[in-house]
């Protein structure tokens, strides 16, 4: 059907009907385009190719209290608390808070940045100085790394997550220590940089319960999981250095008292020559009878 209804008032504002589909053009400006025949709702364009397509900038004020504003090739809400940007040089998506901090996909190198805004690596996570910046949990226990404290990566070990709780025989852990081979090897597909450690299947052997698989069925090492047999051995290895160190002062002490009789046995023959001597000149003296 080509024919026609158009209605107008005061400005030269139309509402019109063309072929089926209902065009409202204040002024001839932008409009509204119903399209019935396929179902295609057009703001600002008349030739609409999806279901909604707008042509130029959004905004709606009423989505949970805030607004979307889609211009250009980006999205985002008010203060920017989200938004997403898209096209040739920048493919990124944010979400930031009213401090500041920020959740970041960096679009043209998949890093994701923690409180900033310019990852520079997989996972870049930035914190206040001297804070932990990553917790880790299973469910059970808790993993946090704190990059300015000693050690920095901390682990649950309270002992009221554990149970049935045995003592390690020093002696034992010195014996699976000594029984590991160390090694050095390059990756297959990482350079020629030297790395020095072990191999999963040699330490599986000896203590299965440091080693896993990763979901691709490459064995993995808890390097951390042996820190406990080390700290053993290390006092198996002093209590044997005291003990021989004992042994060693007791014979030094038995050879000094050895010394000192043969140097009383060697005093006690110069004083009966010596006795045998004067009495030889002197029979009548005391110490003769």
């Amino acid at each position: 059907d080509s024919s026609i209804l158009s209605i107008g008032w005061a400005g030269s504002a139309n509402i019109t009907t063309v072929g089926g589909s209902l065009t409202i053009a204040p002024n001839g400006g932008s409009h509204l385009l119903l399209q019935p025949t396929a179902g295609y709702v057009g703001i600002g364009t008349a030739t609409p190719g999806y279901p909604l397509e707008v042509n130029g900038t959004a905004k709606a004020t009423q989505f949970s209290s805030q607004w979307i504003n889609v211009t250009g090739n980006q999205i985002n809400t008010g203060a920017n608390e989200i938004a997403v940007n898209w096209g040739s040089t920048s493919k990124d998506f944010s979400v930031f808070t009213t401090a500041g901090n920020s959740l970041f996909v960096q679009g043209t190198t998949g890093y994701i940045g923690v409180g900033t805004t310019s990852p520079s690596t997989k996972l870049h996570v930035v914190g206040a100085a001297a804070a932990t910046v990553a917790t880790f949990s299973d469910g059970t226990a808790t993993c946090s790394i704190t990059p300015a404290t000693a050690g920095n990566i901390t682990c649950s070990s309270d002992e009221r997550l554990k149970r049935d709780i045995s003592s390690v025989n020093d002696d034992w852990s010195l014996d699976k220590i000594l029984s590991l081979n160390t090694v050095t090897y390059r990756w297959k597909n990482n350079g020629e940089k030297l790395h020095t450690g072990f191999i999963a299947q040699e330490i599986e052997k000896v203590l299965p319960e440091f080693v896993s698989e990763d979901n691709r069925g490459y064995k993995q090492v808890s390097y951390v999981g042996l820190i406990p047999l080390i700290t053993g051995a290390i006092k198996a290895l002093n209590e044997k250095y005291e003990n021989l160190k004992n042994y060693l002062n007791l014979k030094a002490d038995q050879s000094e008292v050895d010394v000192l009789k043969n140097q009383v046995e060697t005093i006690k023959n110069e004083n009966f020559q010596l006795k045998s001597y004067l009495c030889a000149k002197d029979p009548s003296a005391g110490f003769c009878h």
